[in-house]
């Protein structure tokens, strides 16, 4: 086969990319999931900023204004310590509530949301030092250098900016009262937060489209690959009914294989046939080894006839098995009492021809529950 076959040169088709979504290989961009994940907590500061600025000087409050004979006291200062312990759980739920929110919408805009189990397990190929090394001179890894030193840079810059933006604002803090200066002081800081983040949406405009574009490279196919693919999909429909018949007629064989090891073959008596073999040593309940209609059923009792397997004529119970158990399967409980009374008269009919007992007769009296004879 030539190079150029081998080069994985062609887009995926649908049945690889579902294939590669089951190994748990999408498009990722944690810079992006990281940058939805800060972008969420600065609005968190710009919506509850306020209410964070005075739930803290609450908290400020109680712990530094509790009087001198409270601070002796072990009760009052567990009450002191739930009060302000509950006031900082009001504080952190927003972000914790925005943050969880951020954590499952950014998998879901790149990739989707996808758990494999087959990446849990231990994989030896990860170890190979010689694709290590290939791994850290490949695109990528440049792309990712690329990427720290652009997210360095752009951070210092809005730092920089930053601080000379709220200078003079920063001196000042210690001028005004206190809760004027907690609440100038955090609008300062829920500011600088959201413009820092959104420093890192440069980044992701970079990192997404990049992401993208080498998980489609990960996943593309050679010629080859795709040639088979349409092999296997593209079957046509004589083709396909061919192979069904060659099953069925392999399973038939199987099944008519195992006639002889019957112990009984109960009849409807021509449209139906069954066969059941029950050991008490190894078997919990009587077992159906084949069964079939028409002119499969024929082909059960000619083999039943030439290795002289008992044939009994129980329409009910023959079309109750039939319908309700499938091969190799134990028949329903509810027909344990019918088959007993069959495999005793076979037993019976056993020893009759060793002329150990009577010729036994066929019971009349076999009971076939009627909902399950159809």
């Amino acid at each position: 086969m030539s190079e150029d076959s081998q080069e994985r040169t062609e887009e995926a088709t649908p049945k690889r990319q579902q294939e590669s979504k089951e190994k748990g290989v999408v498009a990722r961009s944690k810079d992006f999931n990281t940058m939805l994940l800060l972008i969420f907590a600065g609005v968190g500061f710009l919506c509850f900023g306020n209410m964070i600025a005075v739930d803290c000087l609450k908290i400020f409050t109680i712990a530094f204004g509790a009087e001198d004979i409270n601070v002796m006291e072990t009760q009052a200062m567990f009450t002191i310590l739930r009060e302000a312990g509950s006031l900082g759980v009001s504080i952190l739920t927003p972000f914790l509530i925005l943050c969880v929110v951020a954590c499952f919408l950014g998998p879901l805009l790149v990739g989707s949301i996808n758990l494999s189990i087959q990446n849990v397990g231990l994989k030896f190929d990860r170890l190979d030092p010689i694709k290590g090394l290939s791994k850290i001179f490949s695109m990528k890894s440049m792309m990712e250098l690329v990427k720290s030193i652009l997210k360095l840079v752009l951070v210092s810059a809005f730092c920089i900016l930053l601080f000379y933006m709220f200078f003079e604002e920063i001196l000042h803090l210690s001028q005004p009262m206190v809760t004027s200066a907690i609440v100038k002081f955090f609008n300062i800081v829920e500011f600088s937060f959201f413009i820092l983040c959104s420093s890192l949406v440069i980044i992701s405009m970079i990192d997404v489209p990049f992401q993208i574009y080498e998980h489609h490279k990960q996943i593309k196919m050679t010629k080859q690959e795709v040639k088979d693919e349409l092999k296997e999909s593209d079957v046509r429909p004589e083709v396909k009914n061919k192979l069904l018949k060659i099953q069925r007629d392999i399973s038939r064989q199987r099944m008519m294989s195992n006639v002889p090891e019957a112990d009984v073959i109960i009849t409807n008596p021509t449209h139906f046939a069954v066969a059941i073999k029950y050991d008490d040593k190894k078997m919990k309940a009587p077992k159906l080894l084949a069964k079939g209609a028409d002119n499969i059923a024929e082909k059960i009792r000619q083999v039943a006839k030439h290795h002289e397997i008992p044939i009994v004529q129980i329409p009910m119970l023959s079309r109750a098995i039939y319908y309700n158990t499938e091969i190799d399967q134990e028949i329903p409980s509810r027909l344990y009492v019918a088959c007993a009374q069959v495999l005793a008269y076979v037993y019976k009919l056993k020893m009759f021809k060793k002329g150990k007992a009577s010729k036994p007769k066929l019971p009349t009296n076999i009971n076939v529950p009627k909902d399950m004879v159809k």
